[in-house]
């Protein structure tokens, strides 16, 4: 267990998480990333299994490698542990070559249609794009990281932050069901040499 600034991460989410961010963002000259939340209609009785999500995830990113989008991804599954019934959900973080697509927007589209395909519903309420705060943005529903920007160790290390939501412990612990917490892509010769921040960023302890 990792514990930073009164908060506890899953290590091996969090060593998934840092692996998949890094090498994205260092194998290439832009990158992507997108946060969504995934849930199942107020009706929906919750699987024990996480079929209809992996059904989701094979589509999804079969979609964006058709579209040369060198998909690379991490999902979690959690519990709100303050709502009668366990209220399950995902989140996944999706990085894209940020040289093929500009607006993501156009994702949000195409993950709230396969959703709801899987659970036989519209898919209408079922996914939101997660904002950030992070400065020097276009939208605040996606970071676009650019290696070239005198800018990148920055914002890499802000993005990060805003990434490790999906590591913390809070609700992915105590609660039984028959499937894994979480899934990432496999990287075989990851690129992991990750940029120097600035002093600023070091003191203020992002990450």
């Amino acid at each position: 267990m990792i514990f930073q600034q009164n908060y506890r991460y899953i290590e091996d989410i969090d060593n998934a998480l840092d692996k998949v961010f890094t090498h994205s963002s260092l194998s290439r000259s832009k990158n992507l990333v997108i946060r969504l939340d995934f849930r199942y209609p107020v009706e929906f009785m919750y699987p024990n299994d996480n079929t209809a999500f992996s059904k989701l995830v094979n589509s999804l990113i079969t979609n964006c490698k058709r579209k040369d989008l060198t998909p690379y991804y991490v999902w979690v599954r959690e519990q709100s542990l303050n709502s009668l019934g366990g209220n399950h959900h995902f989140h996944m973080a999706l990085f894209l070559d940020g040289n093929m697509i500009q607006n993501p927007f156009q994702i949000h589209v195409l993950a709230t249609k396969l959703w709801g395909k899987n659970l036989g519903h519209s898919g209408a309420g079922l996914v939101h794009m997660c904002p950030h705060s992070i400065e020097d943005q276009a939208v605040n529903t996606a970071v676009k990281l650019r290696r070239s920007s005198p800018n990148f160790a920055t914002t890499f290390a802000e993005t990060k932050k805003w990434l490790r939501y999906l590591s913390k412990e809070y609700s992915k612990i105590g609660y039984p069901y028959n499937g894994r917490r979480f899934g990432a892509s496999q990287i075989l010769n990851p690129v992991l040499s990750a940029p120097t921040p600035t002093a600023h960023i070091m003191n203020s302890q992002l990450f």
